[in-house]
């Protein structure tokens, strides 16, 4: 079950019932053109073939950004069985094996990407017989069920309910103030993705991941894969529906035809991917897939079907990235991890809306936060936790997005300069109130927490390092999410060398040592060496028990 869930969170189910039971799609006849706007999960990465390598070794980045704790907080696992799996990685609570990782072949990680996975129907409903919709010319009836649910009061009381629910050709069907609806994603009765997963964790070349790949069964998600023997390969996954006809599929399409019905998947042939690059780079930041590795590598938009609706573009990671490996001829493996645990921003920064107003503004036009202003526009794009300028620039952001979505300007492309001193107001009076100071470092600001335990962290959102906050106390934020689980892989022909960290630690329960003992390796950009070797394993153990059974201490 909790599996399941997941996959329709990844498959963009949730979403989609979010916007439908809260009347958040319109019909078809106000759409006018409109499209719907997704909002970016963060993730990367990086593999790196030895043709750029000083050292001959194939590098992997595993490094998703996801929640640090909940239900899509990673946790590590190495899963080893007598007939041959071995495999070190990390999955949520729920998944029955990890979804990410290495063993001792090959390994690959993944990050969110941004096709149309789910079409969404009006359906057509009969003017006077109530749940009778038209398909294909003919009238047909709603299917219905129930669904019995818990409802949680707020005094903790559970209460059974039952809930009519509703199903039809396309799909589960959502009415609501406007009409009726009903959509089609590929986690409905769909759990294959659960043997993808597993047969790519028993895979041991490139030819069986590919043909466990070519299943095409998880929901999303690119793949950026490495291995023992110098393949390096990229993949702009998801299960997509093939479409086709004069529709607009990216919208609400018309419930009264099998026309619009999915009627099948694309197969992998037709998904974006490259492999073994000339220039012997590929990556991915949730970006384009049409930018994965060096630009006379890369893949061409137009040679791809347009229906798979592939919404992302470019973002500060990517850039970043690229002014990055382009330093390099050949990098070793400091070099690598410079990369991967940089925190700076490009020049021009990249968000929704127009960011960068700040930056041009006359100090001296504005006495009352002249300074405040003088300080950001001294800012080098740092994320480092002693950056004189990053702390401001972390409360300026927040406030000026939270404006920006309220006065309706979150995708514009001018920001007004009275919005901008009125931010930057504020964001004054934040520091004043807070700290009595414009000497904060962001060290001092923010803050990885947990238990008694609260250590400086680095990293802003869309830094390739990024770090995502909440509020804390005492007008300082903690880390809630971005640099979760890490592993960086070094693979040779003799060899496959794997270091690894955790946000916290292995553990969820306070009381336990394993709480919190990775937190400061952590905010130190350190990591611990990890085996897969079974005998080196059982040798240092502290501890092996069976489920169910008595204990063995050594």
């Amino acid at each position: 079950t909790g599996y399941n869930l997941v996959i329709h969170f990844f498959s963009d189910s949730g979403d989609i019932l979010n916007k439908l039971i809260n009347n958040k799609i319109k019909p078809i006849e106000e759409l006018n053109g409109a499209k719907e706007t997704e909002r970016s999960i963060g993730s990367n990465g990086f593999a790196i073939s030895k043709k750029k390598t000083t050292d001959g070794k194939t590098y992997l980045n595993v490094n998703t950004h996801q929640p640090l704790e909940g239900p899509f907080s990673w946790y590590e696992a190495h899963m080893v069985s007598e007939e041959g799996w071995n495999m070190l990685g990390a999955l949520f609570p729920g998944s029955p094996f990890p979804l990410i990782g290495s063993n001792e072949h090959l390994g690959w990680t993944h990050t969110y990407n941004y096709p149309d996975l789910v079409d969404v129907y009006q359906l057509e409903m009969h003017p006077k017989k109530k749940n009778q919709y038209k398909y294909d010319g003919k009238w047909l009836t709603l299917e219905k069920g129930k669904a019995k649910l818990k409802i949680k009061t707020f005094l903790g009381i559970k209460i059974p309910i039952k809930k009519k629910t509703y199903w039809c050709k396309y799909g589960p069907v959502i009415k609501n103030k406007s009409g009726c609806f009903s959509f089609h994603s590929n986690a409905l009765s769909n759990i294959s993705s659960i043997d993808q997963w597993y047969q790519m964790n028993k895979s041991d070349n490139f030819s069986s991941f590919k043909k466990a790949v070519s299943m095409v069964s998880i929901p999303r998600f690119n793949i950026v894969y490495a291995d023992r023997e110098d393949n390096i390969f990229y993949m702009s996954a998801g299960k997509i529906p093939i479409r086709k006809g004069n529709y607009k599929w990216d919208q609400l399409l018309p419930g009264n035809t099998s026309k619009t019905k999915t009627q099948g998947y694309q197969p992998i042939e037709s998904l974006p991917q490259v492999l073994n690059p000339e220039h012997g780079y590929i990556f991915n930041t949730n970006n384009s897939p049409f930018n994965c590795a060096h630009p006379k590598d890369n893949l061409k938009e137009n040679a791809y079907d347009s229906t798979l609706g592939y919404r992302e573009k470019e973002n500060n990671r990517s850039v970043r990235f690229m002014e990055l490996i382009a330093q390099y001829d050949k990098l070793n493996y400091k070099d690598f991890l410079r990369i991967k645990y940089d925190a700076q921003y490009p020049d021009s920064l990249i968000a929704p809306f127009q960011l960068n107003g700040v930056f041009n503004i006359d100090p001296n036009a504005y006495p009352e936060v002249k300074e405040l202003i003088e300080i950001i526009q001294k800012w080098d794009k740092k994320g480092n936790i002693d950056n004189p300028s990053a702390a401001y620039w972390r409360v300026y952001y927040e406030k000026l997005t939270k404006r920006a979505k309220k006065e309706g300007l979150y995708h514009s492309d001018n920001i007004d300069e009275k919005i901008i001193i009125e931010t930057l107001k504020e964001t004054k009076e934040y520091f004043i109130k807070h700290f009595n100071s414009f000497k904060i470092r962001l060290g001092e600001y923010q803050k990885h927490t947990r238990g008694d335990i609260e250590l400086p962290i680095r990293g802003l959102e869309d830094m390739i390092a990024a770090m995502h906050t909440a509020p804390f106390k005492n007008g300082k934020a903690r880390s809630v999410s971005g640099e979760s689980y890490i592993m960086l892989v070094r693979y040779s022909d003799e060899n496959v060398e794997l270091e690894t960290i955790l946000p916290y630690g292995e553990s969820n329960h306070p009381t336990s040592k394993h709480y919190t003992d990775q937190m400061n390796a952590y905010v130190k950009q350190k990591r611990k060496l990890m085996t897969l070797d079974k005998g080196k394993i059982y040798k240092n153990a502290i501890k092996t028990y069976h489920p169910g059974g008595k204990k063995q201490h050594h």
